[in-house]
């Protein structure tokens, strides 16, 4: 029976009251578009589709009717009839950015709070608040970042969480800003961005140099009521805002009547403050400087992320020039430390050594201290989904405290009944949160979390099995096609209207798998026969169902849910394989799900997603990529360098990408389950674990594969191919392989905790290695595989000459062999 939710039931009598009674077929529409569900529409979603409307509204208000201002790199780029991003507006009049929708975002470990940085430089300190930027004036040009090219970004030294900006003006003159957060003594949060000018010129230069606060962000106008300025601090509707440490030469204000002082210099207001109705009111502080031939000029700006301890009257205490100079390098020196912690790699890509180590660097963004946070914008809060991927990510790279600080929230976010709630009407929770939190007493973790949070798990996983019985009810003589999975529902929204996913049902089976390993680990010998029976009677229905339904396309691929054709929402099944491991990748619907997903949505190297968030998906990329990594497909690779290449020098990537402009279309500018991909998608390209088969709750004949997804190019002399210090589900290992010509070397080492189950290791190499003499115990397949002996030792083994010709290409593993055997040889060194 469905469920009207309170926003339903008040939108169609909203509609009767008005007499609009002719739109309530399209709400019913709109409702039944899917199986019927408990709960047609998540209220959480129709709060954020009302603040997206309203800004939308709000977007196109302001633009058309203030043309001459400056609007956001996006905007300025959208109401461009000749600019490949123009968006016309007409019956679609609610504009938003689709085709820009890209930031960084910065802030300080342990902080629930981040700043975002645009495209072009601009600084937003919080979801839906304002902006700042600088700009120049110079022999009578004006150079606005939101109006220029050439405009490029890039990480300090390369992998640090702090952001290069740098502009390309006139010949002679460099421009850049340097964007990090830091903390003061006091607490305080800051967004520290030093502006540099250089004159490179043989003459010396006159410049006004400008920083401009303005009414908007990456996504929308924000409405200010009053700005205020007193001696370089600039107060937004009455909270310190933006910091100069420097007095400006003058500050100027504008409004919607006088006009864009930017764009109109003589149509500036003066005084101390402004205020305003309609919100269209920007600030800006300006410097007039000369600058000598090879000259340097710094000007820092800070703005306030989260207030800390505050002095008399309420006031917080403002650094100084050289306060906050200290600050800055006291921040690059702890970032500079804290790429040796955790999980680190040395490998022969520089570009994706790179990217590792500054998304490992910057993963704490998307950390709010009590939950992890897949977006600084309209995605600031917590969903057990994405928050499954970023806590596997921060386990996999050695960051698993992070994850045992968010187990006390994560059981307060349990109802009554053993919910897990992120959102009414999403039936994947309790199994991403079970799967989560036994996962990371897995992988190293404190087993006194699973005692501590034990019948609350248990909860979740009654909870499970009474909303499956529910789909049980026809009967075994009336079974349904859904007979068995989960409730319809919302699940996963990229993937369409209400349905009984799979994607429900594996993550479910994963939760209650997981949590079976942890009743054996404490000794729950009822829970554990519950737990039992409970998985082996969904891994039935699932197994019946996703059967009939792979029949039923003519064993083109698995559908999304058994109601469904073949379309990219099928991308959801393949969590089973990865990283969920339910399902085998030598399954019957593997093979055929896969090439459907690849040839009808690869584009441009990622995985076009058509549904809901159509665009480039970078965390949808990834799953396919694991899918592949597991067939051993070359493809694999394929995909995480073109993640390397979408996610530009910054790395970071929105949730979905435009195919055309390149820029995010969809979501979060920086997307933390993105980011989160990429990281585990590498890291499983060097080292992932081989489910074997279940057994009394442990895995047996479970593998840790070493380089299996690493490309053949990798394996010329003279490369090193290193991990240190990569947790596991068996251990945290560490190894090296070095190439010789002729030869080469492993080293590795595996620590295990007492509650972590053993596992093996095997290294994987390219079927050329084949041509070798002999190697003992080798094994055949996609690759050569190597067992290692026990936790720990070092091998060196004769390989055969290779050329540059064979590195490149695929060998067949008999060429040139009578007999066929592997040849090549390993000895104990």
């Amino acid at each position: 029976m469905l469920r009207f939710s309170f926003g339903e039931m008040f939108l169609g009598a909203y509609l009767r009251w008005t007499g609009k009674r002719h739109l309530l077929p399209l709400l019913r529409s709109l409702k039944h578009a899917g199986r019927p569900s408990e709960v047609a529409f998540p209220d959480e979603l129709v709060e954020q589709g009302l603040s997206l409307v309203l800004a939308g509204l709000n977007n196109t208000v302001a633009v058309q009717s203030n043309p001459s201002w400056v609007w956001p790199y996006w905007a300025e780029r959208q109401i461009d009839p000749d600019s490949p991003a123009f968006l016309p507006t007409g019956t679609g009049v609610i504009k938003h950015n689709l085709t820009a929708r890209n930031w960084v975002a910065l802030g300080c470990v342990g902080s629930a709070r981040e700043a975002m940085v645009d495209p072009v430089g601009m600084i937003t300190l919080r979801p839906y608040g304002w902006s700042w930027f600088p700009y120049l004036r110079i022999d009578g040009a004006t150079f606005l970042p939101p109006r220029m090219t050439g405009v490029r970004q890039e990480l300090v030294e390369g992998t640090l969480p702090a952001l290069h900006t740098l502009y390309a003006t006139r010949p002679g003159l460099e421009w850049s800003s340097e964007s990090l957060a830091v903390r003061d003594d006091g607490g305080t949060e800051w967004l520290l961005c030093t502006h540099a000018l250089r004159n490179a010129s043989d003459h010396p230069v006159t410049l006004d140099f400008g920083i401009a606060l303005r009414p908007y962000n990456p996504l929308m106008f924000s409405p200010i009521g009053a700005i205020r300025h007193e001696g370089g601090l600039f107060r937004v509707n009455g909270k310190a805002a933006l910091l100069l440490p420097e007095v400006p030469d003058q500050v100027v204000f504008s409004n919607r009547s006088r006009g864009d002082s930017l764009v109109h210099p003589e149509f500036r207001g003066d005084g101390e403050s402004i205020v305003s109705l309609s919100g269209v009111v920007s600030a800006a502080a300006e410097f007039r400087w000369t600058l000598a031939p090879g000259e340097t000029r710094a000007l820092p700006t800070a703005g306030v992320i989260a207030r800390g301890s505050v002095i008399g009257n309420g006031r917080m205490r403002l650094p100084g020039k050289d306060e906050f100079a200290m600050l800055r390098t006291q921040a690059l020196r702890r970032m500079r430390n804290a790429e040796a912690e955790g999980m680190t790699i040395r490998i022969p890509h520089a570009g994706l050594e790179r990217a590792f180590r500054a998304v490992k660097g910057r993963l704490h963004v998307f950390d709010d201290g009590d939950r992890f946070s897949p977006g600084s914008f309209l995605y600031h809060g917590h969903w057990f989904r994405d928050a499954a991927f970023i806590a596997l990510a921060c386990d996999q790279v050695g960051f698993g405290a992070r994850v045992a600080s968010k187990v006390a929230a994560t059981l307060k976010r349990q109802s009554r009944d053993g919910f897990f709630r992120s959102q009414n009407g999403e039936w994947d929770s309790n199994g991403q949160a079970l799967w989560t939190l036994v996962g990371h007493v897995r992988r190293g973790g404190d087993p006194a979390l699973l005692r501590t949070a034990w019948p609350a798990l248990m909860h979740g996983a009654r909870w499970i099995d009474r909303m499956r019985r529910k789909t049980r009810r026809t009967g075994p003589a009336r079974r349904a096609p859904h007979f068995g999975l989960m409730p319809a529902g919302f699940s996963a929204e990229h993937f369409g209207p209400n349905d009984h996913y799979y994607w429900d049902a594996f993550w479910s089976l994963a939760g209650l798998e997981s949590l079976l390993w942890a009743a054996r680990l404490l000794g729950e010998v009822r829970d554990a026969e519950r737990l039992a029976k409970w998985i082996d009677e969904l891994r039935t229905d699932i197994d019946a169902s996703t059967q009939d339904a792979f029949r039923r396309t003519g064993g083109e691929g698995l559908p999304c849910s058994p109601y469904r054709g073949m379309d990219s929402a099928a991308v959801g099944v393949l969590v089973a394989l990865s990283p969920l491991g339910v399902s085998r990748p030598d399954a019957e619907w593997v093979a055929g799900t896969v090439e459907f997903l690849a040839r009808n949505n690869l584009r441009d190297g990622l995985f076009l997603q058509k549904i809901i968030h159509t665009g480039l998906n970078p965390y949808l990329s990834a799953q396919l990529a694991r899918a592949l990594l597991l067939r051993q497909d070359a493809r694999a690779f394929g995909i995480l360098e073109s993640l390397l290449r979408h996610g530009g020098p910054a790395h970071a990537w929105p949730e979905a990408i435009h195919p055309r402009t390149g820029g995010g279309c969809m979501g979060d500018g920086d997307h933390g389950w993105a980011a989160s991909e990429f990281l585990s998608l590498l890291r499983d390209c060097l080292l992932r674990e081989e489910h074997g088969r279940e057994e009394q709750g442990r895995g047996q004949g479970d593998r840790l594969l070493l380089l299996s997804g690493a490309p053949e190019g990798w394996f010329r002399a003279g490369n090193v191919l290193e991990v240190n210090g990569a947790p596991t589900l068996h251990g945290t290992l560490s190894f090296r392989v070095e190439v010789q010509a002729l030869s080469l070397a492993v080293e590795w080492k595996v620590g295990r905790a007492a509650h972590q189950d053993p596992a093996g290791a095997t290294l994987c190499l390219p079927l050329y290695f084949a041509r070798a003499r002999e190697i003992a115990g080798a094994a055949w397949g996609p690759h050569l595989r190597i067992d290692l002996p026990g936790d720990s030792g070092r091998l060196v083994f004769d390989t055969p000459p290779l050329s540059n010709h064979e590195a490149n290409r695929e060998k067949n593993p008999i060429d040139g062999h009578e007999d066929g055997r592997p040849s090549g040889r390993y000895a104990h060194a």
